[in-house]
């Protein structure tokens, strides 16, 4: 008997819907303590190994400050995820709601720490990344975690709802496991699995996009050069002796790279990727084919045409920089074909594997962009 014809009848009584209260008090405020302390360490190590990697001189340029706060925004979010994850797997009914709360409070928390660092930036030496000079400077603490805020308590958070997601999907699957041990093995594609899949390829293409969608930090002077400075450069650029070149024959080289065509390959390489991920990220598109197919396809198919320019070009003239970017294209390549087949196959696992690819590949990308700027500025 259907639910509306039962409830017409007379004498009958919905049962009480359960009530739903709050996660417990302490163990928030346990958990919430326990995250913002491993914000703050992992904040203080994240300054520490940038001090060690350049320690500050003179002024800090504004791709310096870009590393600096990208850096602090990367590992707040992955301390709310961690945090979130945790939280996720260990709590009961309510694994969900606390997790999120936890991995908010987390990273204010870090927020806090954040700007309590940069504001004493030159005090603590080891952690003196922008200023070797010691002040108090609360202006500058905030500039430096005020882009933060958007990330951390936007992005950060969403990222948290997805891996707490998949942490309490984790734990019940893992007690269905228990119970069924002694019965005959479950169908491969469970509903648990499934809602997994798409919390993983979420956070991968989420944090693609926010790790990649940073447009190559070209100076003040790097506007396209007219035809006769870049001839001019490629002569200076082009030793005319077999003599091993010095460092200002390899900036003149890095720097007729950029102006050529290194930068507007950067720059697109960055907005392919960006592309991909945001087409990536619909859930619809896991559903249907065809939408993958419309949205998905063209965007990978375009990150492979970059890849194919970027590989008709001149290699990064510097020894210590060509590898890396001849494994990016290498990564970008593999994953974009991978992407293009997954969807045309309809294959999920390929499709979550090469999004993780293009995530550490952007992440990759980022680093080779940063050591580009550096040759150029003298460093």
């Amino acid at each position: 008997m259907p639910r509306w014809l039962r409830s017409a009848l007379p004498g009958h009584s919905e049962p009480a819907l359960p009530a739903v209260g709050l996660p417990p008090f302490r163990p928030v405020v346990l958990a919430s303590l326990a995250g913002g302390a491993a914000a703050w360490a992992a904040v203080a190590g994240v300054l520490a190994y940038l001090h060690l990697r350049q320690p500050p001189v003179g002024n800090p340029s504004l791709a310096r400050v870009l590393v600096v706060q990208l850096s602090l925004i990367a590992v707040l979010v992955g301390v709310m995820a961690v945090t979130a994850f945790v939280v996720g797997m260990v709590a009961g009914r309510r694994g969900l709601l606390t997790a999120v709360v936890v991995a908010g409070t987390t990273g204010l928390l870090g927020l806090a720490g954040s700007f309590l660092f940069a504001s004493l930036d030159g005090c603590l030496r080891p952690m003196s990344v922008l200023t070797p000079v010691c002040a108090w400077r609360p202006g500058g603490g905030w500039s430096m975690v005020n882009l933060a805020f958007a990330f951390v308590l936007g992005a950060g958070l969403f990222v948290a709802v997805l891996v707490a997601i998949l942490g309490v999907a984790v734990r019940r699957g893992t007690a269905s496991a228990r119970n069924r041990r002694k019965v005959a093995p479950a169908p491969p594609r469970t509903p648990v699995l499934r809602r997994a899949y798409v919390a993983v390829v979420c956070l991968a293409t989420f944090g693609g996009a926010v790790a990649v969608q940073v447009p190559f930090p070209l100076s003040a002077s790097s506007s396209p050069a007219p035809p006769e400075s870049i001839t001019a450069m490629f002569a200076a650029a082009v030793p005319e002796t077999a003599e091993p070149a010095g460092p200002e024959l390899r900036r003149a080289q890095v720097e007729a790279w950029v102006r050529v065509g290194g930068a507007d390959l950067l720059g697109r390489m960055a907005n392919a990727v960006g592309d991909l991920a945001r087409a990536a990220q619909s859930g619809e598109m896991l559903e249907r084919r065809d939408v993958a197919i419309r949205e998905v396809q063209p965007a990978c198919v375009d990150l492979r045409e970059v890849v194919r320019d970027a590989e008709n070009y001149f290699p990064v003239p510097h020894p210590g920089v060509d590898p890396a970017w001849s494994e990016l294209l290498a990564g970008f390549k593999t994953a974009s074909a991978d992407c293009d087949r997954a969807v045309r196959e309809g294959n999920l696992e390929l499709f979550v594997s090469s999004m993780s690819t293009i995530l550490e590949t952007g992440r990759s990308m980022l680093r080779v962009s940063d050591r580009i700027q550096a040759l150029r500025t003298g460093g």
